[in-house]
């Protein structure tokens, strides 16, 4: 058996190690699977298969165009069996509503799914159930799910944590940083460690960081409230913030008008590169403060002793983002300010 991590993330990536270590894996049958371009220096690229092409085409099919997702199937299985010679194997997942994973996940070598935390969505109160937003998405899932020539029950349209579909021998275990993470989700949760890596070398300790999310290339946010808010963030600030971390998708234009905005009132601002992990930087300083919106890593900094705080009651002033946090209903206020064991 050897043992499968889906990662398209620093927070995945490191979740994973911290899970490989807590089940004692041996390092020769752990491998990646590599969505979303992420790159880590940590990786070896032998040990990963890297699906973000695929990842990105099947991403843009939505419920109307399900029948599209079924050339996928073999696509998948094809590269599964020539990267991992046909080998049975434990898959360990950030999510099931990805479509993507589904075909992952339901692989006729797949043995047994378990989930890993990948942010506030292990904290999102709606997610922590199975109910569909409403009858007719229920029903359409439901139909469609049970459609033979969609790929022999390959592919399915599932909630985010919902694992019940997917049925293996073992039932999944959900792996997170914290006791509070997927409360409520009818599954045995684990709690593991996130650890700093010991050749990383990026001292900023006592510094301040403006860490920013790409709620404007994801479509929940409009741009003219987004730089607004920054402005308004730096404006309070001032002098005192001394890095800023991109999102890795943030666009380059964006980053651009970010920073024309953000240097006209602190000329001695440094920009953290892309490559260089947040989760690491927050395990390796120390008396950091963080600024921010509604980013996980805000949560995570506090997690681990920084100085946090949120600015999300800027953005919620554009209706855009506000829809956005009323489906995405974590409380980030209360992760904020509870004691986290």
């Amino acid at each position: 058996m050897i043992y499968i991590y889906y990662v398209h993330s620093h927070i995945t990536y490191y979740v994973s190690k911290a899970v490989i270590k807590k089940l004692k894996q041996e390092e020769n049958n752990v491998f990646f699977i590599i969505a979303r371009n992420y790159k880590n220096v940590s990786l070896d690229v032998s040990k990963c298969l890297d699906v973000s092409e695929i990842h990105d085409e099947i991403g843009n099919i939505y419920l109307k165009d399900f029948y599209k997702t079924h050339k996928y199937i073999n696509q998948v299985d094809l590269l599964l069996s020539s990267k991992f010679q046909n080998k049975e194997f434990t898959l360990f997942l950030p999510n099931l509503r990805n479509h993507l994973i589904q075909i992952l996940a339901t692989n006729k070598n797949c043995k047994e799914i378990h989930m890993i935390e990948e942010g506030v969505n292990a904290y999102s109160k709606s997610l922590m159930n199975f109910k569909e937003k409403s009858g007719f998405l229920t029903l359409a899932k439901t139909v469609i799910n049970n459609i033979y020539f969609v790929g022999k029950n390959r592919f399915f349209y599932i909630k985010m944590f919902d694992a019940r579909k997917i049925k293996k021998s073992k039932k999944p275990v959900f792996y997170g940083v914290s006791s509070k993470s997927f409360n409520g989700l009818p599954y045995d949760k684990v709690k593991v460690n996130l650890e700093p890596e010991g050749n990383f070398d990026y001292n900023i300790s006592g510094s301040t960081i403006l860490i920013l999310e790409a709620v404007v290339e994801h479509g929940n946010a409009n741009k003219d409230y987004f730089f607004k808010a920054i402005e308004d963030i730096v404006k309070e600030m001032d002098d005192e913030i001394h890095y800023i971390k991109f999102h890795p998708v943030q666009s380059k234009e964006n980053r651009e008008e970010i920073l024309k905005r953000v240097k006209g009132k602190n000329i001695n601002l440094k920009v953290i590169p892309d490559e260089i992990a947040f989760e690491q930087i927050i395990l390796n300083n120390k008396n950091l403060k963080v600024l921010g919106f509604t980013t996980s890593l805000l949560f995570y900094a506090k997690l681990f002793g920084c100085y946090v705080i949120s600015y999300e009651d800027l953005l919620l002033k554009d209706p855009l983002f506000k829809n956005f946090r009323s489906e995405n209903d974590f409380d980030l206020k209360e992760l904020l300010s509870m004691e986290i064991n």
